[in-house]
């Protein structure tokens, strides 16, 4: 922003992906360009620097619960199985497909059939003592589905607007229950990227 002529946010992503690299020790988007450009992004590494942007179903929320506890996503990336069994693997990508095309067809009850991960969550899951307990409230509170973001700590559950407020409590005091001191946050799935703010 502070250039003659700055570049445009799409230009900025492989920087934002370089400093990424450097923080987490891994080459990958999932972090950097939903936070750059806002909304929900499909950026696998086969299309970068090209992108995605996906709009979910409409009327939807996205609940996040931050404990006060460090993972580092470094390790917890070094840590994670190298080798995944066939149908494992089949069942996650028939999971992604169904997710994107709820998404398509503005379909929330075939994506909370598909918001699941069948194989990162279940490796890092130990690594956020209270994740399970938290993710067994969102559920019994009107959420679609619930998991990790990335590497954790931060826990996620998507939801319709009217469930947002009521999941984000009873999320944060199972959180609690455990010990943990804990933030959240509650913001539509379409919320805007990054902005130059006048003062």
């Amino acid at each position: 922003a502070l250039l003659e002529e700055p570049l445009a946010l799409e230009q900025l992503l492989p920087f934002a992906i370089s400093g990424e690299q450097y923080a987490s020790k891994g080459l990958h988007a999932d972090n950097v360009a939903p936070s750059l450009l806002g909304g929900l992004v499909f950026c696998p590494m086969i299309l970068l620097p090209e992108t995605v942007s996906i709009r979910p179903p409409d009327g939807l929320r996205s609940v996040l619960v931050h404990p006060e506890l460090q993972v580092h996503t470094a390790e917890a990336r070094a840590s994670l199985t190298r080798g995944v069994a066939l149908e494992t693997w089949i069942e996650q990508q028939a999971y992604l497909g169904g997710f994107l095309t709820a998404c398509e067809r503005n379909d929330v009850e075939q994506l909370a059939r598909c918001l699941h991960d069948v194989i990162i969550e279940p490796q890092r899951a130990a690594a956020v003592p209270c994740f399970v307990d938290v993710k067994s409230a969102a559920m019994a509170n009107g959420a679609l589905g619930c998991s990790l973001s990335g590497s954790g700590p931060s826990i996620f559950a998507l939801c319709r607007e009217a469930d947002a407020a009521n999941l984000a409590i009873a999320m944060e005091q199972e959180c609690r229950s455990h010990g943990y001191v804990c933030q959240s946050w509650i913001s539509p799935m379409s919320s805007p990227g990054a902005s130059l703010v006048e003062e």
